[in-house]
């Protein structure tokens, strides 16, 4: 693979710690990253949050700052499925580290 300016990378993914971001600052990550994409490279905005389980998420994608309704105590996702669906909708959405995973039966 032939590097440019920006090595053999076709997009990069740019995140901040949920607990440290607001919707100002959001703002600004995703006008940096609109600054570093050009025809050839993508800067994707991004954000990394822990649910109430101990889980790591991580979201990258060009939307509006999380609502409320995902994080009730401004820290931790409450609601996944709202983050996922309707938070980044449009974006990429996954696990960064699983550290519980509940589901029906299990302790």
């Amino acid at each position: 693979m032939s590097g440019g300016p920006r090595g053999p990378f076709g997009f990069f993914g740019i995140y901040g710690e949920h607990e440290n971001l607001a919707p100002k600052t959001w703002e600004e990550v995703k006008a940096e990253c609109k600054r570093q994409s050009d025809d050839h490279f993508l800067a994707l905005p991004g954000m990394r949050a822990l649910d109430k389980e101990g889980n790591t998420w991580f979201a990258l994608g060009y939307t509006s700052f999380p609502n409320p309704v995902s994080y009730p105590d401004l820290k931790r996702l409450d609601n996944t499925y709202h983050f996922w669906a309707a938070d980044f909708g449009g974006g990429l959405v996954g696990f960064a580290k699983v550290m519980a995973i509940r589901t029906p039966g299990s302790k």
